[in-house]
């Protein structure tokens, strides 16, 4: 079974303006390379799974 992770990040204006779209309340995404980069950069370093 796949883990989900949510993450709640800023406001619908930024977030829409982050990825230059309008009024987007939710991003998802599939590569879980991608997927892996952002936690790392959220996280500040490497990927730190909580379970």
């Amino acid at each position: 079974m796949n883990d989900i992770k949510v993450i709640e990040f800023n406001t619908i204006e930024k977030l829409s303006s982050a990825i230059g779209k309008k009024n987007r309340a939710i991003i998802g995404v599939t590569d879980n390379n991608f997927s892996e980069g952002i936690m790392k950069k959220i996280n500040g370093g490497d990927l730190l799974w909580i379970k």
